[in-house]
């Protein structure tokens, strides 16, 4: 008679009936590496959890929502979003706007999904002496593990509120959604999409909710050689993709970077790194005035010889290739997830959705404005949206 095995699963210790090494068994998808026996597993799985209090396991942390941590930050999320003085516009503004009931809802989803290890690392300080000149209202913070992050508070943003608005038809909280739906995506496509969007996760510091996103040093340098780089130029090409699958209405020239890393042959290369999603996932309505990528677009928006000034795709390079493919029928698979769990709004997903379908179909990179002409919103929903603009 066969001992039972045990594995790690999403909610801790658990039996295992997958044996591959029995006649016609099936393996484990908690791998291999997370069996044994019941003292064995329960053993590993304690110390785990202890590592991860310690903020030790960066980048590897359980699944979030079995962690006492993670109940902690959902619980504060949904305190915060419960009193309107934490997510309202200031008095000193012409009107105080709250947030929608479905912003605050996909919010809290997003809360109690969109966990990682930074979501857990211990604050060292504030670096006091950064400065910030953008849209968005950012503070950089030095983390204990060497790194450091940037965080973008709800509160200090919502003071731009009307921007957020009136120009892109989002608000401050669906802003910070954004962020963090921006770096699942990238994860979930994988195949060095994974590679692009820096960390980020929901964070409360000093009793104010915002986002974080880990920083990725930079070598700005390194972008002059991108004429001789394949490996740039492939994240370029990824940069086009993922920018036209979010909607990217602010992907200009501040809101990417080059860090660098170990290349193969013992030297530096450079990587492209995307930030600032604030204004990504929007609803169809805007996107025809706001589309902006100077990456995403297949028409040279600036000239492609000036390093770091944008990048047009080779007319003989569009179709796509089979590992794209797979990427965007796997973004697919999860957007649909996330609109059944509300960690999207319905209408943002829906839009994302149309847009791989597009490129699928079309099986190559493809203008944005193609798909628009497609996809535009009717006549009335225009002049609807234009009504409330002039208001």
């Amino acid at each position: 008679m066969s001992t039972q095995r045990y594995h790690i699963g999403k909610n801790g210790p658990a039996p295992c009936n997958a044996h591959p090494e029995r006649p016609n068994g099936r393996a484990c998808r908690f791998g291999h590496d997370r069996h044994g026996t019941l003292e064995e597993v329960t053993a590993y799985w304690e110390s785990e959890q202890e590592a991860e209090h310690e903020g030790m396991l960066i980048g590897k942390q359980k699944a979030p929502e079995i962690s006492s941590e993670h109940a902690e930050l959902r619980a504060r999320a949904i305190a915060y979003f419960a009193n309107p003085e934490n997510y309202e516009t200031h008095e000193d503004s012409e009107e105080i706007t709250g947030y929608s009931a479905e912003d605050i809802a996909v919010a809290i989803a997003l809360a109690e999904d969109g966990t990682t290890g930074i979501s857990y690392a211990r604050i060292t300080r504030e670096d006091t002496e950064w400065r910030h000149n953008g849209s968005s209202s950012v503070e950089r913070f030095e983390l204990d593990d060497g790194t450091a992050g940037y965080f973008k508070s709800i509160r200090e943003n919502s003071l731009k509120e009307h921007i957020f608005r009136d120009q892109y038809d989002t608000s401050s909280l669906a802003a910070a959604v954004a962020e963090v739906n921006a770096y699942r995506l990238s994860q979930v496509m994988g195949r060095g999409f994974d590679e692009l969007v820096p960390e980020t996760a929901f964070r409360e510091t000093n009793d104010v909710l915002g986002t974080i996103q880990r920083e990725a040093p930079e070598d700005y340098s390194l972008s002059r050689k991108f004429k001789e780089s394949p490996e740039l130029r492939e994240d370029y090409r990824k940069a086009a993709l993922f920018d036209f699958v979010i909607g990217n209405m602010d992907r200009n020239e501040y809101n990417y970077l080059y860090g660098a890393e170990d290349g193969e042959d013992g030297g530096k290369r450079a990587r492209l790194r995307l930030i600032d999603h604030s204004f990504a996932f929007p609803r169809a309505r805007l996107m025809s005035r706001h589309y902006m990528s100077i990456f995403g677009s297949l028409d040279p928006m600036m000239d492609d010889t000036s390093p770091g000034r944008g990048y047009t795709v080779p007319q003989d390079e569009l179709n796509l290739k089979a590992e794209e493919r797979k990427s965007l029928s796997d973004a697919r698979t999860a957007l649909s997830e996330w609109v059944q769990k509300g960690t999207i709004e319905k209408s943002r997903g829906e839009s994302v959705i149309s847009r791989i379908d597009f490129l699928l179909e079309e099986d190559k990179l493809s203008k944005f404005e193609e798909w628009y002409d497609e996809h535009a919103p009717s006549g009335a929903e225009q002049a609807s949206f234009l009504d409330l603009e002039d208001e």
